[in-house]
């Protein structure tokens, strides 16, 4: 994946009903959480690879403060990468939104109205 690509990336809305934004990290057990139906921390990733930095055959054996570094690390960038998401997500409701109140006799006598109402309605999960 480019950069290009994960700066397209999308939360589903129907992910982003179960899983919802902000998203944190967690050093500590290595959790990336999201807010839950409850309001609550909900664990919705946990990042793996422990064995892999630091055991032996063909992982990389690097001594356990780098290794817990490497993946506290790695951990939060993909915590980044998912709020970048759902953050670029709401911006592009916003500016749909805001687009819809101009009012503009371009929008109106197009037909766009009703067509920037179907997008708002989408992104927002609404029939």
């Amino acid at each position: 994946m480019t950069p290009t690509d994960l700066e397209k990336a999308e939360a589903t809305p129907a992910a982003l009903e179960y899983f919802k934004p902000p998203f944190k990290y967690e050093a500590m057990g290595q959790t990336i959480y999201a807010v839950g139906v409850d309001g609550h921390n909900m664990m919705a990733l946990q990042v793996r690879g422990w064995g892999s930095l630091v055991g032996t055959g063909t992982a990389y054996k690097l001594p356990n403060d780098k290794a817990e570094h490497i993946q506290d690390e790695f951990g939060q960038w993909v915590c980044d990468a998912m709020n970048n998401a759902t953050t670029h997500r709401l911006i592009d409701l916003e500016r749909v939104e805001a687009m819809r109140k101009t009012k503009t006799p371009y929008l109106q006598d197009h037909g766009w109205n009703a067509a920037l109402d179907a997008v708002i309605a989408l992104v927002k999960g609404e029939k």
